[in-house]
């Protein structure tokens, strides 16, 4: 009979896939191994149990039993809670939950199993804790993204050969072309060829680009928060969403709920 080994892992679940009556399989983001997929087996009878057993978005040490096969599914075998995230679990309120639902799918969609990225298991860690304690959830998701993207090596085009960002007042940011341009150079490109966008070249602001370097610089419990930035992470949000899907080919559908929830403009 095959040994069975285990490993130790801090995992934070990202997803919930049905499985076989009586077990579960969840995908989570470890900072050891990265990405991973368990079967959770439940308590066998007809009643289902009132709370989750493994609730998404808390951190946890677990001891897994390791795969027999190359392709096969880790095992939970014990956990103990690290950080707790209850606001979060329970979906109150709202707009945090959709937050982190979209970091969640964001790290499901374009991370390989068992490629580990311990910079990203701890940005999301830090990320959840602050929207578990109630900071903008837009500028988090703003932030997030921005890191993400440097560290995966698509940073956007945060420059212009032409003009330094003090020299100038206007920018349009086109997610397609990869950042951010003057007009003459949107021009000059749609002369050359056609332009290929998910929408219209947006137009930003040397302040708003200063933000979001802020942002990108700053640690998540260290960005302030104010009206500005809520509003300037709000609207730039759904621009590096159209950036992922562009360039990592991945449509985030929690972004859209995300989107659908933010209150209109009046």
């Amino acid at each position: 009979m095959p040994e069975t080994k285990t490993t130790l892992l801090t995992a934070i679940p990202l997803a919930k896939f049905e499985a076989k009556s009586g077990s579960h399989v969840l995908s989570f983001f470890t900072r050891e191994q990265g990405q991973i997929r368990a079967i959770v087996r439940t308590a066998r009878g007809k009643k289902k149990p009132s709370v989750p057993l493994l609730p998404l978005f808390s951190t946890y040490e677990i001891l897994f039993v390791q795969p027999r096969q190359a392709d096969g599914l880790y095992e939970l075998k014990e956990r103990e809670t690290v950080t707790g995230r209850p606001k979060l679990n329970s979906g109150t309120p709202l707009e945090p939950w959709a937050a982190a639902s979209v970091l969640s799918e964001l790290l499901l969609r374009t991370t390989e199993k068992e490629d580990p990225h311990p910079y990203l298991f701890s940005m999301l860690d830090k990320a959840l804790d602050c929207m578990e304690s109630g900071d903008s959830p837009g500028i988090l998701l703003t932030a997030f993204l921005v890191k993400f993207l440097e560290h995966m090596g698509y940073r956007p085009r945060w420059e212009s050969p032409e003009a330094n960002l003090s020299e100038r007042k206007y920018w349009w940011f086109d997610p397609a072309l990869g950042g951010l341009f003057t007009q003459k150079e949107i021009g000059r490109v749609v002369e050359e060829e056609e332009r290929p966008s998910l929408r219209k070249p947006t137009r930003t602001s040397s302040e708003e680009i200063a933000i979001i370097h802020r942002f990108r610089l700053s640690k998540f419990e260290e960005i302030e928060g104010n009206e500005v930035e809520v509003a300037t992470a709000k609207k730039w949000v759904p621009l590096l969403g159209d950036y992922v899907e562009y360039h990592l080919e991945t449509r985030l559908k929690s972004l859209d709920f995300w989107k659908e929830i933010q209150p209109k403009r009046k």
